[in-house]
C-alpha cells in the first residue's frame, strides 16, 4: 500500500513535510463536496421554496430558484448578487459583471427538480415551478431543517436575497 494511492490527505502530508512545511489537519472535519449532492440540493431547494415560493399555489420563477440555490451554496456571491439587483434599472452596465453566471449549468440542480417534478412534489407551469400534489413533503423537511437548525448559512443567505424581486429580464429570458 503507497500512501498516495490511499490516503491523499497522507500524502499531502508527506509533501509538506518535504517541503519543511507543517500542515494541522483534522480528519474527520474533511466532507465530501455538497455541489453534486442531490440531497443536499432537495434540502435547499426545500429551504428556497419555504422562503421565496408565493401564493397559494406556492410559485417562483424556475431560474430564479436555481439561482437562489447556487449563491445559497456559495455565500460570496450573496453580495455581488444584491449589488447588481440595486443597480439593474439605473442601466449601469459595469454592475451586470456582478450577475453569478455560473448557475445556468448547474445540471446537479435541474436533475433535482426533474426528479422533484417527476415524483409530483413540484410542477412546471411555463417559467415557473410551483407545489405539486406531493408538496406537503418538501415544505416538512423545510420545517425540519429549521427546527434542527441546520444550513444556517445558507438559509441565511436566502433570507438575505429576499430583497429581491427577480423578473425574466433579470435572469436572462425575455
Amino acid at each position: 500500500m503507497t500512501t498516495s494511492d490511499e490516503d491523499p490527505v497522507a500524502a499531502l502530508g508527506v509533501a509538506l513535510a518535504q517541503s519543511n512545511a507543517t500542515a494541522k489537519l483534522n480528519r474527520k472535519r474533511i466532507v465530501r463536496s455538497t455541489l453534486h449532492d442531490a440531497n443536499y440540493h432537495v434540502a435547499i431547494i426545500a429551504c428556497a421554496m419555504r422562503i421565496h415560493a408565493e401564493g397559494s399555489r406556492r410559485r417562483v420563477l424556475a431560474a430564479w430558484l436555481k439561482l437562489l440555490q447556487f449563491v445559497a451554496a456559495r455565500p460570496s456571491l450573496a453580495e455581488n448578487l444584491l449589488e447588481y439587483a440595486r443597480s439593474r434599472r439605473t442601466g449601469d452596465l459595469q454592475k451586470w459583471a456582478l450577475m453569478p453566471r455560473g448557475y445556468m449549468g448547474d445540471q446537479t440542480h435541474d436533475g433535482v427538480v426533474d426528479f422533484l417534478v417527476a415524483a409530483g412534489v413540484l410542477r412546471r407551469d411555463g417559467d415557473y415551478l410551483e407545489a405539486g400534489p406531493r408538496y406537503a413533503g418538501l415544505e416538512q423537511l423545510a420545517a425540519t431543517i429549521e427546527a434542527a437548525q441546520m444550513f444556517t448559512g445558507e438559509r441565511e443567505i436566502l433570507n438575505r436575497l429576499r430583497v429581491i424581486k427577480p423578473n425574466k429580464v433579470m435572469l436572462g429570458g425575455s
